[in-house]
């Protein structure tokens, strides 16, 4: 089953703590976002949503390259971020 705790369980196999943040600024203000606040949105979604991220983050985390799994949570934080933004 494909959930946060499949997801946060991919990031704790690489060494990485879900409660890393990501400071994005949104209208000029600084907000710090949790790797695993990423996971919970992103497991909010439909099930396409899910096995989409969860098979992209599993690819990420199987390269073993830090800065590629830093870069996908960067770019997936703006995607939900740019989303929120254009909902409201």
């Amino acid at each position: 089953m494909i959930d946060s705790a499949a997801c946060t369980a991919l990031l704790l196999g690489s060494g990485v703590n879900p409660a890393s943040t990501i400071e994005y600024e949104i209208n000029g203000t600084i907000r710090p976002v949790t790797l695993q606040w990423i996971i919970d949105a992103f497991m909010q979604g439909s099930e396409e949503t899910k096995t989409l991220f969860f098979t992209s983050l599993k690819k990420i985390t199987e390269t073993k390259n830090p800065l590629a799994l830093k870069e996908y949570f960067e770019n997936m934080g703006k995607l939900l971020i740019l989303s929120g933004v254009s909902k409201s």
